[in-house]
C-alpha cells in the first residue's frame, strides 16, 4: 500500500490560521488541487473496467486530511470485492505515480505562502 503522510500538518495549519482566518481554506484547497494529478491518473486507469464511474473519482478534503476518492454510491452485489480492486489497480498506483508531483505542487505552495507572509 502507498500513502502519503506529512508530519506537523495540523499545527502548521493552525499556526498558519493565526496569520489568517481564510488560510485554513485556502489551504484545505490548494492541497485538493496538489491531489488533482493523482485524481485524473486514476480515472483514466478506472476506465479499462466495464461499468467503473470515472467521474466520481475526485480529491476529497476533510479537515487537514485530503484525500482521492471513488465517490460512486451503487453497488451491484455482483463484484464483492470491486473496492478493493480499485484500490489496488488503480487509487494506490495512481499515487505512486504521482507522489513526485504531489510533494512538488505541497512544495510550491508553501513557498508561495511562506513569501507572502515574509517568512
Amino acid at each position: 500500500m502507498a500513502y502519503l503522510v506529512t508530519s506537523g500538518l495540523r499545527e502548521l495549519i493552525a499556526a498558519f490560521g493565526k496569520i489568517d482566518r481564510k488560510l485554513g481554506r485556502s489551504l484545505g484547497d490548494e492541497l485538493k488541487k496538489v491531489a488533482e494529478p493523482v485524481s485524473r491518473s486514476a480515472q483514466t486507469k478506472v476506465g479499462r473496467y466495464a461499468g467503473a464511474s470515472v467521474t466520481t473519482i475526485r480529491p476529497r478534503r476533510q479537515g487537514a486530511t485530503v484525500y482521492v476518492e471513488q465517490g460512486a454510491r451503487k453497488v451491484t452485489g455482483r463484484r464483492g470485492d470491486y473496492g478493493a480492486l480499485q484500490m489496488r489497480n488503480v487509487l494506490e498506483p495512481a499515487l505512486e505515480e504521482n507522489q513526485a508531483a504531489v510533494h512538488e505542487g505541497l512544495d510550491d505552495f508553501l513557498g508561495r505562502l511562506g513569501g507572502e507572509a515574509g517568512f
